[in-house]
């Protein structure tokens, strides 16, 4: 997989803006319980409905924001990595052009058209399910230590 990302370098600014997309998404879905806890805290527990109505309004806006990065987001990692595919299906295109007839008759035209499109499309498949599953996790994890415990990890 690593050898692949090379077909990725093209891109750096639209993975840049993808990460940096990322990062808001998981920061913004955390946020939402730290104002429902808000919520509960000072507007429930203390009668003061001004503020549940003001916190659950810029719970709403905050929701409606995050959804939209969301969009974006994802919209972003599948325009990447469906180019990332068609220069990984260019590049192996040009490599089976330079094969002798012997070479190419070792691997088969069916063999050929599995690499071309199937495989290809599971790299592709493989790449965005780290992108938006196993990426936000060390994200969502250290967000999280610093909402759960602010006082404790910012040392005051």
């Amino acid at each position: 997989m690593l050898k692949l990302i090379k077909f990725l370098s093209p891109y750096k600014g639209r993975v840049t803006a993808m990460l940096i997309l990322l990062f808001l998404q998981v920061l913004g879905t955390l946020y939402i319980p730290t104002l429902t806890a808000d919520i509960v805290n000072n507007g429930i527990v203390a009668g003061d409905l001004d503020h549940i109505w003001k916190t659950g309004g810029f719970m709403l806006a905050a929701a409606v924001l995050i959804a939209a990065v969301s969009l974006a987001e994802t919209y972003l990692s599948t325009a990447i990595f469906s180019r990332m595919g068609r220069d990984i299906r260019n590049a192996l295109f040009e490599k089976s052009q330079a094969l002798t007839i012997d070479q190419f008759n070792q691997f088969g035209p069916a063999s050929m058209i599995t690499r071309s499109t199937n495989d290809i499309m599971q790299i592709q498949m493989a790449y965005m399910a780290g992108t938006e599953m196993i990426l936000p996790v060390p994200i969502m994890t250290i967000a999280g230590l610093f909402l759960a415990f602010p006082k404790a990890l910012l040392w005051q």
